[in-house]
């Protein structure tokens, strides 16, 4: 199994990144391999909820499900991409130094995918995608 991880401050605060990192019709706004989501439920965020959603991963364009697989509120969100190939996005959060923003830290772990290639192809991707995440919510207003 190949792992990214990457992490990142953003100037928000843990409830406001926890309600939008938790929301999966939010992830093609900061995760630039999920490209729509196509369905999936209403409402709040649950354990277990899926959404239908086009990815391209590697060069190549897949449709898979979005699961939410954990949610610890304002401290964690899982979310298990069942496809092919399979992996799991993760997002640990906690308050900042200064208890005015939050420490955003982001793995990926894909089945199948050694991490040295999983590195070199999504590496600067996701550094880009913890950017974007940053900007986002530090300029919603």
């Amino acid at each position: 199994m190949g792992e990214i991880h990457k992490q990142i401050t953003v100037g928000a605060t843990l409830k406001a990144v926890y309600a939008f990192v938790s929301d999966a019709r939010n992830a093609p706004k900061y995760i630039s391999s999920i490209k729509k989501v196509l369905s999936g439920p209403e409402g709040a965020p649950a354990v277990g909820q899926v959404w239908r959603a086009e990815a391209n991963f590697l060069g190549q364009d897949r449709a898979l499900n979005l699961r939410v697989a954990e949610l610890v509120p304002n401290k964690l969100v899982r979310f298990a991409l069942d496809g092919d190939p399979e992996a799991v996005v993760q997002l640990r959060l906690a308050p900042d130094a200064t208890s005015e923003g939050t420490l955003v830290a982001l793995s990926l772990d894909a089945t199948g995918i050694p991490t040295i290639i999983l590195n070199a192809v999504l590496g600067g991707l996701l550094g880009q995608d913890m950017l974007r995440l940053k900007h986002l919510l530090e300029h919603k207003r």
